[in-house]
Order: C-alpha cells, then sequence, then structure tokens
C-alpha cells in the first residue's frame, strides 16, 4: 500500500478500534447467518474467537507500513481460518459489520 491509503486504513480503524471488541459479537453473527456451517467448530462462547479477531485485525492495521512483515502472519491465520470458499462470507461478513458499527 502506498502512504495515503495506508494512513486512511489506519485513522479508520483508529476510530472504531475501541469499538472492535463490541463489533466482534455481531461480525460471527453475521457469518453464521450468511454461512451456518462453520457454527460446529466454535463453542457456544464465541469470546475467544472474538477476541482473537480483534487481535488479528489491530495487529494487521497496525503493520500496514511493515506489510512485508506482517503479511505471512496474517497470511496464516487466514489458512487455517478461512478457505477460498468462505472468503465471499469473510469478507461480506466483514463490511457489514463495519457499515452497521
Amino acid at each position: 500500500m502506498t502512504p495515503e491509503p495506508t494512513t486512511l486504513a489506519q485513522n479508520s480503524f483508529a476510530q472504531v478500534a475501541s469499538l472492535a471488541e463490541t463489533a466482534a459479537r455481531p461480525f460471527y453473527d453475521r457469518l453464521l447467518e450468511l454461512n451456518p456451517s462453520p457454527r460446529g467448530l466454535f463453542r457456544q462462547d464465541l469470546r475467544e474467537p472474538r477476541m482473537k479477531l480483534t487481535a488479528m485485525l489491530t495487529s494487521a492495521v497496525n503493520n500496514l507500513r511493515q506489510w512485508s512483515v506482517a503479511a505471512p502472519h496474517v497470511k496464516q491465520l487466514g489458512l487455517l481460518h478461512i478457505t477460498p470458499l468462505d472468503c465471499g462470507t469473510v469478507r461480506t461478513a466483514l463490511i457489514d459489520t463495519l457499515e452497521r458499527v
């Protein structure tokens, strides 16, 4: 990313960062609404996945300027948790959540 979009992304995320923990709940609700099949992957309590999502997004956005260092870690997390078929669903759930929050 060039400096301008990086700054815009980091400034935008800073505005919602305090809501990240709160936003993680509707994200998972929307994700499972769009595709209920992964529900079995989660325990009833989604607290831990919500905390991990929040930490991963925060780390990714904070490290946009050093993306070559952060990208392998973010990619590995994605490979562990998101299949190519789920990617569109995750994207839709994330965008819907950000619009709502």
